[in-house]
């Protein structure tokens, strides 16, 4: 009893307090078979009673059948918080705030769950690598020889000995680590509410409930820009771990869903949530409403809408010179074009969508909707951006165009830089010289055209046709090319090393105008229809090849090998 004497007393007797106890106030209590447990308002712990297998848990094995003694806090549960505490036959529990539960005493039956059977004087961890992983204490009942646990899902989990079935997972089997309870009994949306054991019983009991769904309501949008705004809403967990997001979209079937925060939320009271959306389009109309998830069911709000700005954007883009990729869209805000190599400058008209916002084109103010001054342009990318700022003054938005001027001449310093890059050239229009300043080695492809956009470039070049011709001169010697628009990685333009001699060796079929094998490279004849034609590919197969031609010849040899022809 703890009364700093022996005697059994058939009345209530005060628990010795001017030891461990004194000054101390004393929060929760549990009884377990042969000892007690009381948890203090600073957070330690004391027990008294029998310890031979430790279940005082204070790194001994003798009992303090008197008065009460410390639960060492050095180990595992230093620097915790205990919420709830539980005796058994020959074993305790500590609940810690952060749900990590702690076990000590007898074990023969692991009754600790810590996958053992070894007695422990000290706490220790329950086993969590299990159907724990992942899931969160919230009650311990710990019986004769085991345990029952309440999870925050509305679990249960138990374990220890299980003669009798105690551990309510369809066996008879024990079990040194937690198992789940069978819960086909639950009908609906119940869930475990409550766990019991007793410390001498071979049983276990629960109660059962359906959780009241979460209530939510959903709130006006805050914070309207051109491109964002904030969604809000309310809601009640109604005692359920809830979740919450926002689902939103340009209709009322939206779509897409973004969390909300806080998420989750917890207890009776009614929590504020929002969510903020970017990236949004200027004058868009969204649908949006808050949906919350709990054990309760998933409830959602009525739907609610919001429009975003036009205070800060553009209604149109042009420009005076080239062809604006992509065409303009209130949902873009990059841009590009190209321009020959004798455009020297262009011109760009910008319309505010709201006639008080003001537009500057590279830092400079003008009129919304006239044409701007023109802007040099040098070779290469020149990038024009446009800023418009509403009346405010707090709302912007900025629109870039990356206008690329062709240069004089395509030049070649090296065999892997493409000339020039740019996004969904329009080629038509434009002309092109080239230059070659190294020795390109036989083989040599090069890209006069990275096209970095998603189509093809768009025509050819007025004085370049598809498979034309090209010599290149470097060093008083003269390289032929052909021009292939859907080179490289398929919507480049390419000028590939071109020849009309091929040789061929081994089986028949090679092509020389005769059906002898020949050990030894031997010259495929180009004539009839290829006579005329520049071979710049070969492909072989089990009895004859393939060649991709241009329209037109050259002389210096490459070599190609090919199996059988």
């Amino acid at each position: 009893l703890g009364t700093s004497g022996t005697t059994a007393s058939k009345v209530p007797a005060a628990v010795y307090t001017a030891g461990v106890l004194s000054g101390k106030t004393v929060t929760a209590i549990a009884s377990g078979a042969a000892h007690n447990l009381a948890l203090c308002s600073d957070g330690n712990l004391a027990a008294w009673g029998a310890n031979y297998t430790g279940r005082l848990g204070d790194n001994t094995s003798s009992d303090s059948s008197t008065v009460p003694v410390w639960v060492t806090r050095t180990g595992v549960l230093a620097g915790k918080t205990i919420t709830a505490i539980s005796a058994g036959g020959g074993h305790s529990f500590a609940l810690c705030a952060d749900g990590a539960l702690a076990a000590w005493g007898y074990n023969s039956n692991g009754e600790l769950g810590n996958n053992t059977a070894t007695n422990s004087y000290a706490p220790g961890w329950i086993d969590r690598s299990g159907v724990l992983a992942g899931k969160t204490l919230v009650a311990i009942a710990a019986s004769n020889a085991g345990a029952l646990a309440r999870c925050a899902d509305g679990s249960l989990v138990a374990w220890g000995d299980n003669a009798n079935g105690q551990l309510g997972d369809g066996t008879t089997r024990d079990s040194g680590v937690p198992v789940v309870v069978n819960a086909s009994e639950l009908r609906g949306t119940e869930r475990f509410v409550n766990g019991v054991a007793g410390s001498t019983a071979t049983h276990c009991m629960a109660l059962m409930t359906s959780p009241p769904p979460p209530t939510v309501t959903s709130l006006a949008a805050t914070g309207i820009l051109d491109t964002g705004a904030t969604l809000n809403g309310s809601v009640n967990a109604n005692g359920s771990t809830t979740d919450v997001s926002f689902e939103y979209g340009l209709t009322s079937t939206y779509g897409a869903t973004v969390a909300a925060s806080p998420s989750p939320v917890d207890g009776a009271a009614t929590t504020v949530a929002s969510a903020t959306l970017t990236g949004l389009p200027p004058g868009a109309t969204y649908h949006y409403r808050i949906i919350a998830n709990s054990l309760g069911g998933t409830v959602r709000g009525a739907d609610m809408t919001f429009t975003t700005s036009t205070f800060a954007s553009l209604s149109g883009l042009e420009l005076g010179g080239g062809v604006l990729t992509p065409a303009f869209s209130s949902v873009n805000s990059s841009y590009g074009a190209v321009v020959s190599s004798g455009t020297n400058s262009i011109t760009v008209t910008a319309s505010a969508a709201a006639a008080t916002a003001t537009v500057t084109i590279n830092g400079v103010a003008v009129v919304s909707g006239t044409v701007s001054d023109p802007i040099n342009l040098a070779e290469g990318d020149n990038v024009i951006t446009i800023d418009i700022t509403a009346a405010d003054g707090i709302n912007r938005q900025t629109y870039s165009v990356t206008v690329t001027r062709l240069p004089q001449a395509f030049t070649f310093n090296s065999a892997t830089v493409a000339a020039v890059t740019v996004r969904d050239l329009l080629a038509t229009g434009n002309t092109m010289t080239f230059a070659l300043n190294f020795y390109p080695p036989p083989g040599t492809n090069l890209t006069v055209v990275n096209n970095t956009g998603l189509g093809m470039i768009r025509g050819t070049f007025d004085n370049l046709a598809q498979g034309q011709k090209v010599n290149l001169t470097y060093a008083g010697v003269t390289f032929p090319f052909v021009a292939n628009y859907f080179g490289g990685t398929g919507n480049d333009l390419v000028l590939q090393w071109a020849n009309t001699r091929l040789l061929a060796w081994g089986h028949s079929y090679l092509g020389n105008s005769n059906t002898a094998q020949s050990s030894v490279p031997v010259d495929v004849v180009i004539s009839g229809v290829l006579a005329g034609k520049a071979v710049t590919a070969a492909a072989m197969g089990l009895r004859g090849a393939t060649t991709n031609t241009a329209s037109w010849a050259m002389a210096t040899p490459q070599t190609v090998r090919c199996r059988y022809w």
